[in-house]
C-alpha cells in the first residue's frame, strides 16, 4: 500500500495492490474449482465407458468429454494470459510508484510518499 499525504491540505490518498493480488486469487480459486469438476466429470465419463456401455450414447459421452478436456485447457490458458497481464500491471503500477516518488523526492525533498509493501 502506498501512502500519500500532500503538503499541508491534511488529507490522504490510499492506493493498493490488493485488488490486483485478490484478482489473481480469485482467478486461481475459480480455475480450480473447474478444473475439479472438470476432472470428476471426466473420470466418470471413463468410468462409464470401461464398464462395457456401448453405441450412440458411449460415443457422445466420449465427444463431450473431449470437449470438456478442451475447454478445462483452453480456460487454463487463459487464466495463465490473466495472470501474465496482472503481474504486468502490478509490475507497471510499482514503477510507476517508484518513479513518481523519485520525482517527488528531486522536487521536495522529505516528501516523498512511504510505500508500505
Amino acid at each position: 500500500m502506498v501512502d500519500v499525504a500532500p503538503g499541508g491540505s491534511g488529507s490522504k490518498t490510499v492506493v493498493s495492490l490488493e485488488p490486483i493480488d485478490a484478482m489473481i486469487q480469485r482467478a486461481d480459486h475459480l480455475l480450480a474449482e473447474a478444473q475439479n469438476l472438470g476432472q470428476q466429470y471426466l473420470t466418470q465419463s471413463g468410468d462409464i465407458l470401461h464398464v462395457g456401455w456401448d453405441g450412440q450414447a458411449s460415443q457422445t459421452s466420449y465427444a463431450v468429454a473431449g470437449q470438456v478436456e478442451a475447454d478445462l485447457n483452453q480456460a487454463l490458458a487463459a487464466n495463465m494470459e490473466l495472470h501474465q497481464h496482472l503481474a504486468d500491471a502490478k509490475a507497471q503500477f510499482l514503477a510507476q510508484q517508484a518513479d513518481s516518488s523519485h520525482h517527488l523526492a528531486g522536487v521536495h525533498p522529505g516528501a516523498a510518499p512511504s510505500s508500505q509493501m
